[in-house]
């Protein structure tokens, strides 16, 4: 018999955007048989048919039976999908900040960046501007306390410091960029 039926099965405000739907006959956990449109890309329902009606255009019922498991798998799929994409932005991401951080290391060993920290170093006395636990004082780094300007630092962007509170003040601004809440007091 065929299964066409020419109410669409959704109005404008239901959820389904897809266009494909099926006459189907659902049962209810209760018994009560329904003839409910489904869509036939998402398994969504639409609205139901008057019996009466379908039976008068089509001469019967409906073979198909409304597909319960559908929706759930769609959606089982998008989520899927969705994760995929999720997954390869997050990796695109991922990319792009070991890409900088290559840049910035290059960036690091040229002439140019060594004569920014030496003047900062020179303008500070060479004193460490950290102070932390376990200071030298003696400031032989400049550490960037922005990368806002990169390449075009003016001074007040960086600042002297020793190795040490320069290990500890980078450790502590990679474990906040990663969630951590603090590594100071190691």
């Amino acid at each position: 018999m065929s299964q066409s039926h020419r109410d669409p099965g959704f109005t404008s405000s239901d959820q389904c955007p897809h266009g494909a739907y099926e006459l189907r006959r659902r049962t209810y956990a209760n018994g009560v048989v329904h003839l409910v449109y489904q869509c036939l890309w998402c398994g969504a329902a639409g609205r139901s048919a008057k019996k009466e009606a379908v039976v008068a255009e089509l001469g019967g019922l409906p073979d198909a039976i409304f597909d319960e498991g559908f929706r759930d798998a769609f959606d089982a799929e998008q989520r899927g999908r969705w994760a995929a994409e999720r997954e390869r932005r997050d990796e695109e991401r991922r990319n792009q900040h070991a890409q900088w951080w290559a840049d910035y290391d290059r960036y690091l060993l040229t002439p140019e960046w060594r004569r920014k920290a030496d003047r900062r170093l020179a303008f500070d006395r060479w004193q460490c501007q950290a102070r932390l636990d376990g200071c030298t004082k003696t400031a032989t780094q400049a550490h960037h306390l922005t990368y806002k300007h990169l390449r075009e630092e003016p001074l007040f962007d960086i600042v002297s410091i020793c190795k040490s509170c320069h290990d500890r003040t980078t450790a502590m601004d990679r474990a906040r960029q990663n969630g951590v809440a603090d590594v100071a007091a190691d």
